[in-house]
């Protein structure tokens, strides 16, 4: 038995040497956890190398009170170094010890540390205990402003409150030391931002725990004046914009009008901040109201602002604008289409619609003729028209409200042989060379001609003029149309008109004019190449003409082998012929012939000297001469039935013209308008007669 008690003994001594004492910790400190907490807050270091045989296995931290009574006592694992107590503790001095220990209990006992050589004091102040809520009064809040309240129970006085209050919005915070009371109102706020709130009890140094933090949201600031922007004037709305300052909290619209500026206004109802628009359609806008006055008044819930007064004057309903560049196009010599623009319209407000095209047009001054058209439409046709008729047309519209447009209006003419020339004169003078020469002038009066022709006769007929040339140029509406005539038959009265001409034909001619026909300038030259033939109806002369100038010729005789000289005959211009019907047969005489006018005489030409037949046969008649068409041609009497030939032969002795014809009392026409103006001889034979005549074609 004794054994067995001493090797027990001997176990124990042996467990117990088995383990190393921990290192006792260093650096305990106590301390009160916060001014707004009453918890007592221990640290330490742990000096105990990892590995150590006196690695601890935790501490233990114990806190008495001053009457070394045990308020708090706590185990800690390894590694810890800090300890809180789990609860607050009444005011008042406090020891605290930190033991380290090994073991962990059964079966092994805990091995501690001795306790550190001078336990840590620490003084808990005398706090307030148990939490305010705090809450805010959201019915007292305005846009700069808030109310809040809290529980002001205590265990112990306090001196008062720090209240703290966050502009969330703007990251900023203002604390302010308060007097001991439970409710607060805090000013000068910024509206419709965001706040946080929360107090701490303060007695002396010392914090006590905070209360709650409330969040609350200030209202917004009363709305300053909105403006009103102008998105539509029509006759039959008006349309506002409204346009709120930016940042401004609108709850409402309330939209009024007047018809001065001064008032009394008229509720138009209300609108929705997500409705900014002002619609007025109501039928007093265009019933004789000029002007319309507008106001809004902005709401929420801290209050309202008006806006100015804004006023239109409503766009009326008007006819549409005339058709604009109405013109003739497309001409043909039957037709004409009037092409226009249809003018821009007020889409918006519809004021001016074109509803319907209305036209009408007269023909060369004639009956209007009336249609309408679609709108859009920008051409017309009109058909069946004659050449250079005169067409004046007309356009204008009609509204959707029957308001008419001014008229737009545009003349053309069909195509056709073109205008005459208007105001057409001449003038003579006499070259460089001593000829007298015409200069016919008129004023071009068409835009289409392809050039003019210039008329020439001896007869104011014009259906007796010729032409005497033409001219293939265009000087354009109002240029100078001219031509000359030279060389001019002095003395001879002549008869001119122009006329213009283009693909489609000739136009109408001007007047007929006609120069002086006293215009001899000087005498004529002598005739020249006179020739004498005896033959059955007389003596036969011819000659040739040198000159434009003679009025006349004088043809005088002489008998044979005498120089006394008696006029036997006279003829016209341009005649280069004279039968002699007054020779006696079987006479010989002398010719000679003198070119006269007004202005004196020519020398005498050559004398030609010729013997008679025995018997005249009687004259032959040929006229007119000169002549324009038609030459008569009258045999005597005894040639009446017979038959016989005509040939006509040019200046250079060509012959050009030969017929066999019956000869009769009526006499026998040759149509001259067959060859080319100048002069002409006419042989006329018979089986026993040959006459010979100088004619011109003019």
């Amino acid at each position: 038995m004794k054994r067995k008690i001493l090797f027990l003994f001997s176990s124990l001594l042996l467990t117990f040497s088995s383990f190393a004492q921990p290192t006792t910790p260093a650096n305990v400190m106590a301390s009160q956890e916060s001014t707004s907490s009453a918890k007592v807050k221990v640290t330490w270091s742990d000096l105990t190398i990892t590995g150590d045989p006196g690695q601890e296995d935790g501490f233990v931290v114990v806190i008495k009170n001053a009457s070394m009574m045990t308020v708090d006592s706590a185990r800690v694992g390894v590694g810890v170094t800090t300890h809180t107590t789990f609860a607050s503790v009444p005011a008042g001095t406090y020891t605290v010890t930190v033991q380290a220990f090994q073991g962990n209990g059964s079966p092994n006992p805990y091995v501690y540390r001795p306790v550190a050589p001078t336990p840590v004091s620490v003084t808990i102040a005398n706090f307030v205990f148990g939490q305010h809520n705090l809450s805010v009064e959201l019915d007292q809040t305005t846009n700069n402003s808030a109310f809040f309240q809290w529980d002001a129970t205590q265990s112990q006085s306090i001196d008062g409150f720090d209240f703290t209050l966050v502009d969330l919005d703007a990251g900023t915070s203002s604390t302010r030391r308060i007097p001991f009371q439970n409710s607060y109102q805090w000013n000068n706020l910024s509206g419709n931002t965001r706040y946080s709130a929360r107090i701490v009890p303060v007695k002396g140094a010392v914090f006590g725990n905070q209360s709650n933090t409330v969040f609350f949201t200030t209202k917004p600031n009363a709305p300053r004046p909105p403006s009103l922007q102008l998105l539509k004037n029509c006759p039959d709305e008006i349309l506002w914009r409204i346009i709120p300052q930016s940042g401004d909290i609108i709850e409402e619209y309330v939209i009024q009008k007047a018809f001065s500026a001064g008032g009394p206004w008229i509720g138009l109802g209300s609108r929705a901040p997500y409705e900014p628009y002002l619609s007025d359609g109501e039928t007093d806008i265009n019933q004789g109201v000029n002007t319309v006055f507008y106001r809004v008044i902005a709401y929420n819930e801290t209050g309202n602002s008006i806006s100015s007064v804004a006023q239109a004057v409503p766009n009326k309903y008007t006819g549409p604008p005339a058709p604009v560049g109405v013109f003739g196009d497309e001409l043909t010599p039957s037709s004409i289409t009037f092409k226009w623009t249809n003018p821009v319209t007020d889409t918006e407000c519809s004021t001016n619609i074109i509803r319907e095209i209305a036209y009408r047009y007269s023909v060369n001054g004639g009956p209007e003729v009336l249609g309408g058209l679609f709108p859009g439409e920008t051409s017309f046709l009109i058909d069946g028209l004659n050449m250079k008729d005169t067409v004046k047309f007309e356009i204008w519209y009609f509204s959707t409200q029957g308001l008419i447009s001014p008229i737009s209006e545009s003349t053309a003419r069909t195509l056709g042989p073109p205008d005459a020339p208007t105001n057409p004169g001449l003038f003579g003078f006499v070259d460089s060379l001593g000829n007298y020469v015409i200069r016919i002038f008129a004023i071009d009066a068409a835009e289409d001609e392809d050039g003019f022709e210039f008329f020439i006769g001896t007869s104011p007929e014009l259906a007796s003029l010729k032409s005497a040339g033409k001219t293939k140029f265009v000087n354009g509406t109002g240029g100078d149309v001219f031509f000359f005539q030279k060389p001019l038959e002095e003395g001879v009265k002549y008869y001119y008109a122009i006329r213009a001409f283009n693909y489609l034909g000739p136009g109408n001619f001007t007047k007929v004019l006609t120069n002086n026909e006293d215009n001899f300038t000087q005498a004529p030259t002598s005739p020249f190449n006179l020739k004498a033939t005896a033959g059955a109806a007389g003596v036969v002369l011819t000659w040739r003409d040198d000159s434009n100038r003679e009025a006349n010729f004088v043809i005088e005789r002489a008998a044979g082998g005498t120089t006394t000289w008696t006029k036997v005959g006279e003829v016209g211009r341009n005649i280069l012929t004279y039968t002699d019907a007054t020779a006696t047969a079987g006479a010989a005489y002398s010719y000679r012939v003198i070119a006269v006018n007004p202005i004196g005489s020519s020398a005498p030409s050559k004398v030609a000297t010729v013997g008679t037949v025995a018997e005249t046969q009687g004259i032959v008649g040929v006229y007119p001469n000169p002549t324009t068409d038609m030459l008569n041609i009258k045999m005597p009497e005894k040639y009446d039935g017979t038959k016989g030939s005509i040939m006509l032969i040019d200046k250079n002795f060509r012959e050009i013209f030969k017929s066999d014809v019956k000869f009769n009392a009526e006499g026998t026409s040759l149509d001259m308008t067959k060859f080319p103006e100048g002069m002409y001889n006419v042989i006329i034979i018979t089986d026993d007669y040959k006459y010979s005549k100088k004619v011109q074609r003019f």
